[in-house]
């Protein structure tokens, strides 16, 4: 089996204070505007050229859109910014400081870009487009690239990372782990290679059976190799993503290194950077059918710079397993075919910052409440457990039956809402005494899951309801099904009785969005006879017999709908005798041992099981709820 290792690494370390020549007359300052509206345009990146068009000096400007920069041996001032035409002018040209820059929109002279199309893509009628519009989204990768050295962006940055073991298919989060990092960088991931390595050998790397996969940062976005090893398209969806459009890249088909390929989306008005998203290609074909990838998502913070607020990995665990042909009939391994073994996600996401500049945002992760009913009268269900399967958050239900959790991370989550009664069954002789001290107990226990898609901010609430939890109207009609009491007797297949099991019927019932398990659990006496409440009919039950001595034994058995009294009328009684093989090798939990749950109809067979109950003493029960301080937990 192959192990992966997982590359979208969080920058922890704090960015050193940026260091600037004094102003003086070598110092070029002034202001960049919009020449329509003549709005200070913030965060656009202002860059001193030399002779051989080589960066003397760059920085971002202002929330009022101001810059001064030193200018040494620069020639050429140009200033860059997303959704605006480049401005370029020779120094000496300017007038003196502070100038004024002024910058068109993008939009408007689109068809002036100068852009080259790549040669090794096939022509395609939008190729220009999006071209151009790809270099626009690289004045943004370039400001995300400044912003790491200058003062004003630093300050103190607070993440959440979690990694995550997912479901088999990908689409629940099985376990999940997260902590908080405070940092000084606004850039919250590096991809830890530079952009030729990925041109070189690829985003998947093998080394011995450790596969790395790799997601692309800013700088791999924004060096040229990136547009240069890429066939790019325009994409739109007007339905799921309105007011945006999409640039697709994706690697040539004579690629011959792993690569990604995936869409990013960018705001029309105004432009900028919304989200990007891609798949590996070139790699195994389960990981492809799996959609091994990742995703970013973008922001713009109020001083103009473009940020990473979130982003995720997506690999696979695989492993090897032989194929081949039969030959002469003797199977001949012929290769390694893979399969998905695991499916991980890393990532993070920020969750609140403050800049030197005076900048701040915050992204609140999600709130999720609801309320737990009971089914049949809409009660509250109080004390219920809640948690989430892939968290260590718990809640419990108030006296109104509802529950609240905080700082939840977006996801495909399952909802797990655990409620368990405890039901005293008193023991009574032929004159219905009820014997001194005498009692059994019955635990009920109902397990309801639902399916969650955890989006930021506040989600709407969720209501769930759960069967019935009172034994007596539990033993009666639930939502037109009845549910009746159950005389058992627990044996071996030689009618040896099976002293002091533990016994568990289990079963499922369907709920709005999920579905509800229910498990009634008792002990059965020194003969082997249990009693229980509020089993139904015509349905498949797990059951689960546990021996004193630990073995345990599991099958399913189920009850006849129609039993009739001597009399004709219908029994509100039901017996059922469940017969245990253990394994033949000793005491062992699991092994092969089963149980086998038989109905019987026939008067012969229940007095039989009758005869089992009565030489312990039982001829009538009485059922009464536990009280709620009386209740153990399950």
């Amino acid at each position: 089996m192959r192990r992966t290792a997982l590359k979208l690494l969080a920058l922890f370390c704090l960015v050193g204070p940026f260091v600037g020549r004094p102003a003086g007359a070598q110092d070029v300052s002034g202001f960049v505007r919009d020449a329509t509206t003549g709005a200070p345009i913030p965060g656009a990146v202002v860059m001193v050229l030399d002779a051989t068009r080589a960066t003397v000096a760059r920085g971002l400007t202002s929330t009022g859109g101001a810059f001064r920069l030193p200018v040494s041996s620069g020639i050429t001032l140009r200033v860059i910014r997303i959704g605006f035409a480049p401005f370029e002018a020779p120094l000496a040209r300017l007038a003196p400081s502070p100038v004024t820059i002024s910058m068109t929109l993008l939009g408007r002279i689109m068809d002036r870009i100068a852009v080259r199309a790549n040669p090794v893509c096939p022509r395609r009628a939008d190729q220009r487009e999006a071209l151009a519009l790809w270099s626009a989204a690289t004045d943004a990768f370039l400001a995300m690239v400044v912003a790491n050295t200058e003062a004003s962006t630093s300050g103190t940055v607070t993440q959440l990372l979690y990694n995550r073991l997912m479901e088999p298919g990908g689409r629940r989060i099985a376990h999940q782990s997260s902590r908080r990092v405070v940092t000084g960088n606004i850039a919250p991931i590096r991809a830890d290679r530079p952009p030729a390595a990925f041109v070189d050998s690829g985003y998947v790397v093998q080394r011995g059976d450790v596969s790395t996969y790799y997601g692309p940062d800013a700088m791999v976005l924004l060096d040229s190799s990136f547009a240069a090893t890429h066939c790019l398209s325009i994409r739109s969806d007007a339905r799921g993503r309105p007011g945006q459009i999409g640039v697709a890249f994706a690697p040539p088909r004579d690629r011959a290194v792993s690569d990604i390929a995936g869409v990013l989306w960018l705001s029309r008005e105004p432009l900028s950077l919304k989200t990007l998203e891609f798949e590996y290609r070139g790699v195994d074909q389960s990981v492809i059918d799996m959609r091994g990838g990742g995703r970013l998502e973008f922001a713009t913070l109020s001083n103009g710079v473009p940020t990473i607020t979130s982003w995720l990995v997506r690999s696979p665990r695989l492993a090897y397993l032989p194929a081949g042909t039969m030959l002469r009939g003797r199977a001949v391994r012929e290769r390694e075919v893979s399969t998905i073994h695991e499916i991980y996600e890393t990532g993070g996401l920020i969750v609140s910052g403050r800049l030197a500049d005076g900048t701040t945002w915050s992204a609140p992760l999600a709130t999720q409440g609801g309320v737990v009913l009971t089914m049949r009268t809409g009660t509250p269900v109080v004390g219920a457990v809640v948690t989430f399967d892939s968290t260590d958050q718990r809640a419990v239900t108030d006296s109104a039956g509802h529950f609240v959790f905080h700082e939840l991370l977006p996801g495909p989550h399952q909802l797990r809402i655990v409620d368990t009664t405890a039901i005293r069954v008193r023991i009574a002789d032929s004159t219905t005494f009820v014997l001194p001290d005498s009692s059994l107990q019955q635990m009920v226990m109902r397990v309801a899951t639902r399916r969650v898609e955890i989006r930021a901010a506040t989600t709407a609430p969720l209501e769930v309801r759960l069967p019935w939890r009172e034994v007596v109207p539990g033993c009666g009609v639930h939502e037109g099904e009845p549910r009746f009491f159950v005389m058992g007797v627990v044996m071996t297949p030689d009618s040896a009785p099976v002293p002091s099991a533990d016994v568990r019927l289990s079963w499922t019932d369907g709920s709005p969005g999920g579905a509800v398990e229910t498990t009634v659990a008792t002990r059965a006496n020194t003969d082997g006879a249990f009693f229980v409440c509020g089993i139904p009919a015509d349905r498949e039950l797990a059951t689960r017999v546990v021996t004193t001595t630990g073995a345990e034994m599991l099958g399913t058995s189920r009850l006849s709908r129609s039993v009739t009294n001597p009399d004709g009328s219908e029994s509100r009684f039901r017996t059922m005798l469940l017969t245990v093989s253990p394994p033949d090798t000793g005491v062992s939990i699991g092994g092969h041992a089963s149980v086998a749950g038989i109905v019987l109809d026939g008067r012969a067979a229940a007095d039989a099981v009758a005869r089992r109950v009565q030489k312990g003493g039982w001829r009538v029960f009485q059922v009464r709820t536990a009280p709620p301080e009386a209740s153990p937990g399950w």
